[in-house]
């Protein structure tokens, strides 16, 4: 598979705080995300809130290629924690350490 292209979106800054979205684009489609991540990022950290992956590309690599880019991008990225059982077998799929993961 062809990497997603990846852009980083800044939606606002609220203080101190910078909000943004982190979208996945499949290469045969450039037009709309095929997935978004929802990032604070606050002083020295970046905190994930969510990635969102639409149904028919989940299982494809989009939420991961989001994760890494985020890694890349922030040196002190953690997650704000799992909200259902699938993306709690996301998180333990890229590494997130059980102690960063909150549950809902």
């Amino acid at each position: 598979m062809t990497p997603p292209r990846i852009e980083f979106r800044k939606m606002r800054t609220d203080g101190h705080v910078v909000y943004w979205y982190v979208e996945a684009y499949s290469p045969d489609d450039f037009v709309f995300p095929v997935g978004t991540g929802y990032v604070l990022e606050a002083g020295t950290a970046a905190h994930l809130s969510f990635i969102l992956v639409a149904d028919q590309w989940r299982r494809k690599g989009y939420g991961t290629a989001i994760f890494q880019a985020c890694k890349s991008r922030w040196t002190n990225f953690i997650s704000t924690g799992s909200m259902d059982p699938a993306s709690e077998l996301f998180a333990k799929a890229v590494g997130i350490p059980e102690s960063t993961r909150h549950h809902s």
